[in-house]
């Protein structure tokens, strides 16, 4: 894969979510495998709850698969109402955020999926 800049990158939502409260909730899976849950059929929730804040929740509903990371940076240096450090610190907060996202398998890149 040729090199990409981390915010020229287009994430794409792939893990069940919905919204509670108003804060979104992404279901991640505990397993990787499926044998891992016939391994652990005790086990009543085989997903992780993970609970947005108010920022995640932003970022996550815009994911749509349409927007680069710097387009998601731009949206939401729009839309905060704090104050935040520098453009360039708070893109790299987000670029941080998004690729936690992506090492657990809760997104993945429209460049990934072209290949």
């Amino acid at each position: 894969m040729k090199q990409i800049n981390a915010l020229d990158l287009i994430p794409v939502r792939i893990c069940r979510h919905e919204e509670k409260n108003g804060k979104i909730v992404v279901y991640v899976p505990k397993f990787k495998n499926k044998w891992m849950h016939n391994l652990f059929p005790f086990t009543r929730n085989m997903f992780f709850n993970v609970r947005l804040d108010h920022m995640g929740t932003t970022v996550w509903k815009n994911m749509c698969g349409e927007k680069s990371i710097n387009e998601l940076s731009g949206v939401m240096l729009n839309k905060s109402e704090e104050n935040m450090q520098s453009k360039d610190e708070f893109r790299q907060r987000l670029s941080k955020f998004i690729m936690m996202l992506y090492e657990r398998e809760c997104i993945s890149f429209r460049q990934l999926s072209d290949n």
